[in-house]
């Protein structure tokens, strides 16, 4: 039917599924952006996107994780799972191991009260 669905990571970003079931991040919540990320398993940390990235595409990116910071707007690109839990030790962020889907995170949006929706930065 042509339906996305989108929970609300702060900072006016959102990760979005569509029935297809493309899991995909834009770094742009505004506008259309070609560096969108197709995304597989993710979580959030730090005010920090922490996503696999998803490379079935002629225009996918070269690396294989990001790390997306919601406060500053920047992202890291990082090319292997070896490089990223070296990153993730050194800043204390969750490893891949810790990652969920894209239905895990929506049924735990769908069941948090809605005042908690709203004290996201």
């Amino acid at each position: 039917m042509g339906e996305t669905v989108m929970i609300p990571i702060g900072y006016k970003q959102h990760v979005f599924c569509s029935d297809g079931g493309m899991v995909y991040f834009y770094p742009d919540p505004d506008a259309y952006d070609p560096e969108d990320f197709d995304i597989g398993k993710f979580t959030i940390s730090k005010n920090k996107l922490c996503a696999e990235v998803i490379r079935d595409y002629h225009n996918s990116p070269y690396y294989d994780f990001v790390v997306y910071d919601l406060k500053e707007k920047t992202s890291t690109p990082l090319n292997t799972i070896k490089d990223y839990t070296q990153y993730a030790q050194v800043n204390n962020l969750p490893l891949p191991e810790d990652f969920n889907d894209f239905s895990y995170h929506y049924k735990k949006f769908r069941t948090k009260p809605k005042w908690k929706v709203w004290l996201l930065p």
